[in-house]
């Protein structure tokens, strides 16, 4: 009974997470060598061991390496 106390605690937890960010839906013109280099860094992380790994992960991960690169810009957000 206390295993399924913890499991509802961390979905909650998990829930608060994800509520803290508002996501869009948008067009996003992108060129489709760029394309097919997110799909295949997508497979690569996947085969990797992190089999849920999305595209929409990998764009974060280089939005956030691009305001690393310029915190300036992301200062002005």
């Amino acid at each position: 009974m206390s295993n399924l106390i913890t499991d509802t605690s961390r979905k909650e937890q998990k829930s608060t997470v994800i509520t803290e960010k508002t996501y869009l839906v948008k067009t996003l013109n992108i060129a489709e060598d760029d394309f097919k280099f997110i799909k295949k860094y997508v497979r690569y992380r996947r085969m990797g061991g992190d089999t849920e790994f999305t595209q929409k992960e990998a764009l974060e991960e280089a939005i956030s390496m691009l305001k690393d690169k310029y915190p300036e810009v992301a200062q002005n957000l």
